[in-house]
């Protein structure tokens, strides 16, 4: 088989095209399934936050009212029973008190008048016969009488004392409000129970949607893992045809100041001589650079075009002795693309491979024609920006008394990093974020893990809302070679959710570097850079 038969690498660039479309393919369907994996989880861990809310308001606040409400409701209740009673009661004791004195006074006047007669015939008595028996048993009998009298009319004054002070007890009056008092209580305890079992209704609802909201996260996982175990092995299968097909044509751009890439390709071999003759077919390779929107339509007629006007888009390859592979770094700078343009950074290009065959081996073949690659993988030059070093990224408290920000917020925290002193002089932005953890391990460096999915592609989503922007510190002692940056946490900061902070709970705070440079033309020049997550401390939020 001729490996280098136009219509064998119409097809090879043809399955490669498909691979490219299918990995791309995966890659977008990979990047939703992380988002949708992400929010699930998000929405779990928030459900979580409600359940546990509902738990401590049904039993701090709704359970406690509803039983204080229970017990007042009951001794109003008791109250009112003793009230009825003591009403009954009370009229009845009115009028036997009323019998009574009328009683005691009519035995009061009888006993008044019997002395007043007594008293006559002891006068009697007196007058007809002095020293008499008879005398002195009358005087007895009267001394009695008028004893007796006075204490009759001193009984007949309590008695209607009694009377009175019985006639002014208001036992209607303490019976309506007791009446009162109890029906009051009564509403009580109904509002009470209805804030309860609105309470109970609410916890059982964020229990069902915590098992709905975990289910939906473990089915989004599933579907995470199967994109990811996806896209990991249609690179492998693209990886295996570009090497099988197309000279195991890669392109590398590890410099992180996007200055320069390397350009990787396996060298052709005659195919009809043994492989261990190392007989090159090729005198020349060049590599010409096309921009992503355009390398489906570059052909073998374009390149050759090219390389006969010696457009300067074509880069000769400096050393094509090696067997096995040829190494070329590439500098962006007087280095052009096919329309003729300088290669700028941001800008998706792909890589082709010309190869020129020799004299000899046109001959041989009877194939007239030079070799042109498919299209490497799409890549851009960027320059990588620096995040915080997870050592020097800590959180500290803040006195309260003095600290009120421009906003009238009473910072309890303050995120506080230092960056070396030359990545300043680009105009980047720190946004802090505070993701949440639901345990911490007790040690004296608290790192931990978040629940959910977090990477750099799903920092640079974070809405505006849910991170802070850090603020250079000017007045703190800073040496040659770093500059301070502070972040405050308020009691209106979120975490990545959106949510407001939760007293006791553990953050960690990350911080997202992104350029902010006013010129449009450089914002793809950058790529973000995120923070060490899983290696930074995290802190316990709480409100002073």
């Amino acid at each position: 088989m001729n490996p280098y038969n136009e219509n064998l690498l119409d097809v090879a660039a043809s399955v490669l095209e498909s691979q490219a479309v299918e990995l791309t393919h995966a890659q977008s369907e990979y990047d939703a399934s992380l988002f949708e994996l992400y929010y699930a989880q998000g929405a779990e861990i928030t459900t979580i936050q409600k359940l546990a809310d509902s738990k401590i308001q049904l039993d701090n606040s709704n359970a406690p009212v509803k039983k204080n409400a229970t017990n007042v409701n009951n001794l109003a209740t008791n109250i009112l029973a003793s009230a009825n009673q003591a009403n009954l009661c009370g009229g009845q004791a009115v009028t036997n008190t009323a019998v009574t004195a009328a009683n005691v006074q009519a035995a009061a006047n009888a006993t008044i008048k019997l002395a007043s007669d007594v008293a006559s015939i002891f006068s009697i008595l007196t007058a007809a016969n002095d020293g008499d028996k008879i005398l002195k048993i009358a005087k007895t009998v009267h001394d009695l009488m008028n004893e007796t009298a006075y204490h009759a009319e001193l009984l007949s004054q309590q008695v209607m004392n009694a009377t009175a002070q019985i006639t002014e007890v208001p036992f209607a009056g303490v019976y309506d409000q007791a009446k009162s008092i109890s029906s009051s209580t009564g509403n009580l305890l109904k509002i009470a129970s209805a804030d309860f079992d609105s309470a109970w209704q609410n916890l059982n609802k964020e229990v069902n949607n915590l098992a709905a909201s975990a289910v939906a996260a473990k089915i989004t996982e599933g579907t995470y893992l199967d994109k990811k175990t996806d896209i990991a092995a249609i690179k492998s299968g693209y990886m295996k045809a570009n090497a099988a097909l197309n000279l195991d044509l890669r392109v590398i751009t590890d410099d992180t100041n996007g200055i320069n890439f390397t350009v990787l390709f396996t060298p052709l071999h005659n195919p009809f001589k043994p492989a261990e003759i190392n007989e090159r077919p090729v005198q020349d390779y060049f590599i010409i650079l096309v921009k992503k929107r355009k390398s489906s339509t570059f052909n073998i007629t374009n390149a050759q075009q090219l390389l006969t006007d010696k457009a300067r888009c074509c880069i000769s390859v400096d050393s094509i002795a090696s067997n096995k592979s040829i190494t070329q770094q590439i500098a962006i700078e007087n280095t052009w693309d096919t329309d003729d343009e300088p290669i700028n950074r941001g800008q998706a290009y792909t890589a082709f491979v010309l190869g020129v065959f020799t004299n000899a081996y046109k001959t041989g073949t009877n194939i007239y024609d030079d070799f042109l690659s498919a299209p490497s993988l799409p890549f851009a030059m960027n320059i990588a920006l620096k995040a915080p070093d997870s050592s020097h990224i800590r959180v500290e408290s803040t006195n309260l008394a003095s600290t009120e920000n421009n906003a009238g917020q009473w910072p309890s925290h303050v995120v506080k990093f230092t960056m070396p002193a030359e990545e300043t002089e680009l105009n980047v932005r720190y946004q802090c974020i505070l993701l949440p953890v639901k345990k911490a391990r007790e040690s004296k460096i608290k790192k931990n893990t978040p629940d959910f999915v977090f990477t750099s592609t799903l920092a640079q989503n974070t809405p505006f809302a849910n991170y802070t922007i850090a603020k250079r510190v000017e007045d703190e002692s800073n040496d040659n070679n770093t500059i301070n940056y502070s972040a405050e946490i308020t009691p209106a900061t979120t975490d990545n959710f959106g949510s407001l902070l939760v007293n006791n709970r553990y953050y960690i705070p990350v911080i997202l570097s992104v350029y902010s440079g006013p010129e449009e033309a450089k914002q793809g020049w950058y790529s973000p850079a995120l923070s060490d997550l899983y290696a930074t401390a995290s802190f316990k939020y709480l409100i002073s």
